[in-house]
């Protein structure tokens, strides 16, 4: 958990009644993701600077809940779009993405309402890294983490 949270919880105050009042909200901070900003950092940086960048609110408060257009691609689908998108990085270059680009778009990710959990399909099995975050973009089916990476990639919705 990120410092300004931990402060937060040492102060002996409820960590959904400290974000709630962080942010101002008139409702209580939905507790799915109160579970969230204690074990996803990045997540918990973005709450955090959503309190002085109120724009960033509503799509934080939607992260995690299910969209009724989410998309469940095929493995076909799946290898043929990879396969198709590693040519293309290949043709221009094998850029990467800037440090700073990358935790950009993956900040926009986080809160998009279309990012979901890998689903049990073998495409999403093979892993770059044990550690790899297997978390996708349901429009698309890109594994986000190699997505935002890549120079010439684009978001499907336009945000990056």
């Amino acid at each position: 958990m990120i410092e300004p949270f931990e402060k937060i919880v040492q102060q002996g105050i409820d960590l959904q009644t400290g974000i709630t009042e962080l942010l101002k909200l008139e409702k209580p901070f939905p507790e799915r993701l109160v579970k969230r900003v204690k074990i996803d950092d990045v997540f918990a940086k973005l709450i955090y600077r959503a309190s002085s960048e109120k724009e960033l609110i509503p799509s934080l408060l939607k992260v995690g809940v299910k969209q009724e257009n989410n998309i469940q691609h095929s493995n076909f689908e799946l290898v043929k779009n990879g396969a198709k998108s590693f040519i293309n990085w290949g043709v221009s270059g094998f850029k990467i993405a800037s440090q700073e680009v990358v935790d950009e778009r993956t900040l926009i990710c986080k809160t998009c309402p279309y990012i979901s959990k890998a689903t049990d399909q073998i495409a999403y099995k093979f892993k770059i890294n044990a550690n790899e975050d297997m978390s996708i973009c349901s429009i698309c089916g890109c594994v986000i983490s190699r997505k935002v990476a890549l120079l010439n990639k684009k978001c499907p919705k336009n945000k990056w």
